[in-house]
């Protein structure tokens, strides 16, 4: 009437609605719909336009929550005369199904590219729960993912996406209804849960593990029998256990089976447990094909993540290719060592013990004010390099086998100390000690091992050329020894620190690039590992890493 307050209602409103008609008639028309509809509609004004001008209205496609259901309503607004008292009929039409027929064809056209899209098999699942509950598409409110487990021989629950309880679905329904999001805007959202542990029905999809060869559990037999059950009365319905029942807390539901590589390998469990919508046979039917389309791109998620392991696997491959590959070209560099090293101290090293000999004992006969005093001492200097060079030559090409005892690191690094004493002082530099006082003694050759750790610490001092610091450090770390030889010298190059231990690598002028050649080798004889880091401008870390084990030499040391 004028005051918009209902006249007359007709039965399959109030049916509809689940009211009497005494309940509607008297009231006035915006009490029927939410506030929100009523704002966006404009439908005051539009029944008081309706009755002033005596002209039809109509407001096609408005978006209605009632209870939890959101509905898509056609409203028809028409004037009828009755006497003096000018009145309107309003016609709802429920266009609802019509509406999401044809919105979750064009949904399911567009899950189906975005589930095929995808690559990672992790990111795929998650994505198929998604679109299962995504808006008003495939139009489920929950949706739980099991997944076959064979080697056990068990259907175990993977993760599910929906509401939580009632709270909740209120909330998520009404942001829907307001927001109205597309499906990459709800693919986006659903993005932020990186884990399948946080998804919000991971704890019940959890307690879901059912043996295969149990036939009674209904989502079992929809893995077997490779078939979609539809579930109306879930308390009464002997095809569900007792277990199953209380985990899902649903009266009705859906089952379908996700299959790939012609094996069922999955099941979907969907339900609209909060808006009471009824799942026809045609949401079973739209669900059992895009879980068809699933199981499609689960089978391109499994190729990828095989050819992702062959990648790795040939990249390892590779990578011991060159591994194996440089060992090849170091015992070759080896054997031509060795070959000119007997050539060396057969052609070379006596005569030049003789010259070193000879000029040494000249040095000490003349004052040093003769005019040949200081070329003698040249003689005697460069002799001394040659003959370092020959020594390290040697050693290299032909190591002598290790003799293990009894050593204590710490002592070791004692010694070094004492003996590049008198070189810190000369370039006005600090040594620094922090040995731990855990390392216990250990099967060593300490002879070899100083050798391979003073040529760490010489090395670091030569990278300084004025006042600056080495820092050495001892430490227990788990069934190993680290050392740790720090300096504050000028770094090394980032593209030269893979050929630091080569044979004849070195960045000094008068480097022989046998040094840290000499010391690796030395530590991988005793079972270790040496690293470095460095950066140009702060300094390098040379790092000796040394197996702890006991005075047998067998068992390692606890940690």
């Amino acid at each position: 009437d004028q005051e918009l307050r209902v006249v007359l209602v007709n039965e399959d409103y109030c049916k509809s609605r689940a009211v009497e008609k005494s309940e509607v008639e008297g009231r006035h028309v915006t009490e029927l719909f939410d506030k929100q509809f009523i704002d966006g509609a404009d439908l005051h004004a539009t029944i008081e336009r309706v009755l002033e001008t005596g002209n039809q209205g109509a407001l096609p496609a408005l978006r209605h929550r009632y209870r939890e259901r959101v509905e898509v309503l056609n409203i028809h607004i028409s004037y009828i005369g009755e006497g003096q008292e000018p009145r309107v009929v309003m016609i709802i039409e429920d266009v609802t199904e019509t509406v999401e027929h044809a919105y979750r064809l064009s949904m399911l056209r567009q899950i189906n590219a975005a589930i095929q899209g995808a690559l990672q098999l992790d990111k795929i699942l998650r994505l198929v729960l998604t679109c299962v509950t995504a808006g008003r598409g495939l139009g489920f409110n929950r949706a739980i993912l099991l997944m076959v487990n064979s080697q056990n021989g068990t259907l175990e629950g993977w993760t599910g996406i929906g509401p939580r309880d009632h709270g909740e679905a209120a909330e998520i329904y009404d942001r829907m209804a307001a927001e109205n999001k597309s499906l990459d805007e709800i693919i986006t959202e659903g993005e932020r849960f990186k884990r399948r542990e946080d998804l919000p029905l991971y704890e019940m999809a959890s307690r879901m593990s059912f043996p295969l060869d149990d036939p009674a559990e209904l989502v079992v037999r929809t893995i077997r029998e490779n078939r979609a059950f539809l579930v109306s009365d879930a308390a009464n319905d002997v095809r569900v256990s007792e277990t199953f029942r209380e985990i899902l807390k649903a009266d009705e539901f859906v089952t379908v089976p996700i299959v790939a590589k012609d094996e069922v390998i999955g099941a979907i469990v969907a339900d609209n447990n909060y808006d009471g919508r009824p799942l026809t046979e045609e949401r079973v039917e739209l669900l059992t094909i895009f879980a068809n389309h699933a199981g499609l791109a689960i089978e391109n998620g499994e190729a990828y993540a095989d050819l992702e392991e062959k990648i790795r696997q040939l990249a390892e491959a590779y990578e011991t290719l060159e591994q194996t590959h440089d060992k090849l070209l170091q015992s070759e560099k080896l054997a031509v060592m060795g070959q000119m090293a007997a050539s060396v101290a057969h052609e070379i090293r006596n005569p030049l013990v003789s010259i070193g000999g000879f000029a040494r004992v000249i040095l000490d006969e003349l004052p040093e004010e003769h005019p040949s005093h200081a070329d003698i001492q040249i003689i005697v200097r460069e002799v001394d390099r040659l003959e370092k060079i020959l020594k390290d030559t040697l050693d290299f090409a032909r190591p002598p086998s290790l003799i293990k005892g009894l050593c204590l690191p710490n002592a070791v690094i004692d010694d070094i100390r004492n003996m590049v004493s008198a070189e810190a002082e000369e370039r006005d530099l600090e040594i620094n000690c922090n040995l731990d006082p855990e390392i216990p003694e250990m099967m060593l050759d300490a002879e070899q091992l100083k050798q391979a750790l003073l040529n760490i610490v010489r090395n670091a001092i030569e990278s300084i050329n004025w006042g600056g610091r080495v820092d050495i450090v001892t430490q227990l770390q788990n069934q190993r020894v680290a050392i740790s030889v720090t300096d504050t010298g000028g770094g090394i190059p980032e593209a030269m620190l893979r050929d630091v231990f080569n044979p004849f690598f070195t960045t000094r002028p008068h480097g022989t690039g046998l040094g840290l050649a000499v010391t690796r080798k030395i530590v991988e004889d005793h079972g270790g590992h040496i690293a470095v880091r460095s950066k140009l401008g702060v300094g390098s870390t040379f790092t000796v890493y040394l197996p702890a084990r006991t005075a047998a030499g067998t068992e390692e040391l606890d940690e």
